[in-house]
């Protein structure tokens, strides 16, 4: 399982020696946060103008993101797009929360310190979310195309899945 080590995981993408039972691992725990993340979002008991915002950017950036990242990996030439999507994504996500969750913290500690309620959401929020989405799949892009490049250069052809 990888949760820090890109540079292996690329590695082994572009290899193909990236097992099935590891490829899927990094699907259901995508599909973990993404379960939490829509929780915690729809537990809020106020909707605002800046949560619609949020929350319809946020449909936004997966639709768009997504489709960035299938063409950075070839488009329709390219190869192992789930396994590579999947297994990126996560160990992407491992590393944006290293550094939001801190963050997180201090800022619900200095927020709380000025009296300000944690559930009012303010413009500014949204516009860091929606900048750490833009950020979330540019760097998602970047890795494809470098996944997509060192399995070219490898020479490497389409794998049987039986890895």
């Amino acid at each position: 399982m990888y949760f820090w080590a890109i540079q292996r995981l690329r590695n082994d993408l572009a290899s193909a020696t990236l097992s099935e039972t590891a490829a899927f691992w990094s699907f259901f725990l995508v599909l973990l946060l993404q379960v939490g993340t829509f929780l915690l979002t729809a537990s809020r008991s106020q909707t605002g103008v800046w949560e619609n915002f949020e929350l319809w950017f946020g449909v936004f950036c997966v639709l768009v993101g997504t489709l960035w990242a299938f063409i950075s990996n070839g488009g329709g030439r390219g190869r192992d797009f789930l396994r590579r999507y999947f297994s990126l994504v996560w160990v992407l996500s491992v590393r944006f929360a290293a550094i939001l969750i801190p963050i997180g913290v201090v800022w619900a500690l200095y927020s709380g310190t000025r009296g300000v309620p944690l559930e009012t959401f303010r413009p500014y929020e949204a516009v860091a979310f929606a900048a750490l989405q833009l950020l979330f799949y540019w760097r998602l892009s970047v890795h494809m195309t470098s996944v997509a490049k060192l399995q070219s250069s490898a020479g490497l052809g389409a794998t049987s899945g039986a890895v």
